[in-house]
């Protein structure tokens, strides 16, 4: 039989370059807000292309699995986007649930394969992991499918035997053995600025909470150092990103889409300092702490925004703002005004994102000296000079001025980013909340 079909198949899947079209960047986050907290997987290699271009890739597709196993992983049949959508899709799911006879609730009724001519395949799962075998599932499909068909025709199950090999009673007791989900399970993480300092301890809380997180920085070695710690399949993505520049914020959320179908919440946390008395400071300084602290700040909310509209199913975006923002500092003025823009701005998103549900909230951390770039050589010692200290005892000084005596760490500052972005304050909007150790100059008024 291999013998025929590798005689009687066309080149089965001739190479070819994959398609050209962006297609797939508009449609992924409309399919995954359709779908659910799920990962999305986008495949347009030309082994696929080449199958959905047959001319009978719709009827083909919809006879069945090529096994019950099969079944198990890609549903029966996957979702064809030719005058189909995922609403009739889950409609015909329910019609062949109620049409069987079964005392066990129905599963997931949303479908786990994709397929678009001249655009390629999606495949979902609850994480990457699971995207991926589904993906490598389907594509043995396909071979199959296809050599059955040189053969003298594809068959598979009937009705009833589909319907009870995905309703047997062990693989749904199966289920019941599942770990609790992670609290960001099934959601899409961006952070920025996260090679170093508050950005990285954020990305590996969240990636540590179940989410997938792409840990953007203008340092992609440093991006890339940090998302290697994080060990699930595809768990982590580092992209190179420069937030004042708007063709790389484009950019990054069209990787992001590609990767992952999507985006839940941003970490709006790229920021640089300046100082310099204002009589002093160069244009070129007051102009570079605009740039990237609220400039970079606008062109990820505007991108984030467009993407969660698109998924119809809310999202949270978390700015890191700054003590600045309340209690300005001598000689941080290009910092303190523009930090301050970027918490107007949240407030902003919080008004135009409200109906969409999508929230934004800022942190006000201070003094975060663990790891941090902000905190170069030459600003920990003009900090130390302007309060008359030795450099090495600066850490000392911002934590005996707080109420609560404590030093604040990268750490503390993620679990606060951990609580807005999640479900914990799903009803918390337009907030800004101090992760300072109590600086009461800085108290929100």
């Amino acid at each position: 039989a291999e013998k025929y079909i590798a005689r009687n198949v066309a080149p089965p899947l001739r190479r070819r370059e994959p398609a050209e079209s962006r297609l797939h960047v508009e449609i992924s986050p409309s399919l995954r807000g359709a779908i659910g907290k799920v990962i999305l997987e986008f495949d347009d290699s030309p082994e696929v292309l080449e199958f959905l271009s047959r001319p009978d890739a719709r009827r083909i597709t919809q006879i069945g699995p090529a096994t019950p196993d099969h079944l198990l992983y890609t549903k029966r049949y996957p979702l064809f986007l030719e005058g189909d959508d995922v609403h009739a899709y889950v409609e015909r799911y329910k019609l062949s649930y109620n049409n069987n006879k079964t005392d066990f609730a129905m599963l997931d009724p949303t479908p786990r394969v994709i397929l678009k001519p001249g655009v390629g395949m999606w495949t979902v799962g609850k994480d990457a992991r699971a995207a991926r075998i589904v993906r490598d599932i389907y594509r043995h499909t396909m071979r199959i499918i296809a050599g059955a068909e040189a053969a003298g025709g594809y068959e598979t199950l009937s009705d009833h035997d589909a319907f009870h090999a995905e309703y047997w009673p062990l693989e749904l007791y199966k289920l019941t053995l599942l770990p609790k989900e992670k609290e960001l399970a099934g959601q899409v993480a961006m952070i920025t600025g996260a090679a170093s300092g508050i950005g990285r301890a954020i990305a590996l809380r969240f990636a540590e909470e179940g989410a997938h997180v792409v840990i953007t920085d203008v340092n992609l070695e440093g991006a890339r150092e940090v998302a290697a710690q994080v060990k699930g399949f595809r768990q982590a993505l580092a992209l190179e990103l420069d937030v004042s520049k708007e063709a790389d914020v484009e950019r990054a959320f069209e990787e992001t889409v590609r990767a992952y179908g999507g985006v839940d919440i941003i970490v709006s946390n790229a920021g640089i300092s300046s100082f310099g008395t204002l009589d002093v400071l160069p244009l070129a300084d007051w102009e570079k702490s605009f740039a990237v602290n609220t400039r970079g700040h606008f062109l990820v909310s505007r991108a984030a925004i467009r993407v969660m509209k698109q998924q119809g199913r809310g999202g949270s975006i978390v700015f890191n703002a700054s003590k600045n923002v309340t209690a300005p500092g001598k000689e941080f003025g290009a910092y303190s005004v523009s930090k301050a823009a970027e918490a107007q701005l949240c407030r902003i998103v919080a008004l135009e994102g409200g109906e969409f549900g999508i929230r934004a909230n800022m942190l006000n951390p201070d003094a975060i000296f663990d790891g941090s770039r902000f905190w170069s050589d030459e600003m920990r010692n003009m900090r130390a000079q302007a309060y008359g200290i030795d450099a090495s005892k600066l850490p000392d000084y911002y934590r005996n001025r707080t109420l609560l005596k404590t030093e604040v760490t990268a750490e503390d500052v993620a679990e606060a980013a951990l609580f807005l972005a999640s479900p914990r304050s799903a009803k918390t909007t337009g907030a800004m909340l101090p992760v300072d150790g109590g600086v009461k100059e800085a108290f929100p008024r």
